[in-house]
């Protein structure tokens, strides 16, 4: 084998086990969820993000920066593929280290919401850290979409997912130093909710691009490209709707009324397992070739 295959064949292997890792990353979250809700003295908490504040809160914290890392370091096709990921990756450390906000009645009988004061410094220690190292990061990008000198198509898209972060990021930035204390009680939703409408819309563009795909890999022959684009919308369509039920519930509870008890638990637990359903599905397909061949005809 020559060296090229040789390191054709690392990038592929390196390619598979860094989406793999994403799986498992969600998965010893569920079993950790899992264990505190069985054997745990708290039992069934409102969401999966108020696990938080138990036991569970390193491998709450540890799994989403490690997603939000891979998903980031994972190269889509050129474009918003390409740009949803990284978005995706950056938006998910802002939800691991924002804790969701717990809900508190004054004397009044006014119902507000906030974090505890010893988990405070926590969150502007880890946030401050965050955003310099987003800075740096963004500069890197920057640097290497500059460099690509190979291809001007995938330049002026790495380029235009540059602005996208920069954007997202700037917003945070601006957000967390001049409304502290709304950022601290709304920065976990306002991050949380982008993050599953751009893996929605991975799920899109998968589904088109699965349709003109030659089935050539075992693992993907048996389910054709119809049947997989049709999975992938029904993927993506589901997780939109489950953030407008979400979005509904969510209004209720705000007016007063709560339907359904433990909604936002449920809620979150669809979208993580309709996320891990993609996410297999995808790399099934793409088990052989590593990455998709937009992406390798780039490099």
């Amino acid at each position: 084998m020559s060296d090229r295959g040789t390191q054709g064949e690392a990038t592929r292997k390196t390619y598979r086990y860094l989406r793999v890792a994403i799986v498992g990353m969600v998965a010893l979250l569920a079993v950790s969820v899992s264990i505190e809700l069985v054997w745990g003295d708290v039992g069934q908490l409102g969401s999966i993000s108020a696990y938080y504040y138990t036991p569970v809160r390193a491998v709450f914290v540890g799994a989403l920066m490690a997603v939000g890392l891979s998903l980031i370091a994972i190269r889509g096709r050129d474009g918003a593929e390409d740009t949803l990921l990284n978005l995706a990756g950056m938006l998910a450390p802002v939800v691991a280290l924002v804790p969701v906000p717990l809900s508190r009645t004054n004397a009044e009988g006014e119902t507000d919401r906030y974090v505890p004061d010893e988990f405070l410094p926590s969150v502007e220690n880890n946030l401050s850290a965050l955003l310099v190292l987003g800075a740096v990061g963004l500069g890197f990008a920057a640097w290497t979409a500059r460099r690509n000198q190979r291809n001007r198509r995938g330049r002026r898209a790495g380029l235009i997912g540059v602005l996208v972060g920069g954007a997202a990021f700037v917003g945070f930035a601006v957000w967390f130093a001049a409304g502290r204390d709304s950022f601290v009680v709304g920065a976990h939703y306002v991050a949380a909710v982008p993050l599953f409408l751009s893996i929605s819309a991975v799920a899109l563009i998968n589904a088109r691009a699965a349709k003109t795909k030659e089935d050539e890999q075992p693992v993907v022959q048996m389910l054709p490209a119809e049947r997989r684009a049709v999975l992938y919308q029904l993927i993506a369509y589901a997780m939109v709707a489950t953030l407008v039920v979400g979005g509904l519930l969510f209004a209720l509870q705000a007016a007063g009324s709560t339907p359904i008890d433990h909604w936002l638990f449920y809620v979150e637990t669809v979208l993580l397992a309709l996320f891990v359903t993609f996410w297999l599905l995808q790399t099934a397909e793409y088990w052989e070739e590593g990455i998709p061949e937009e992406v390798a005809a780039t490099q």
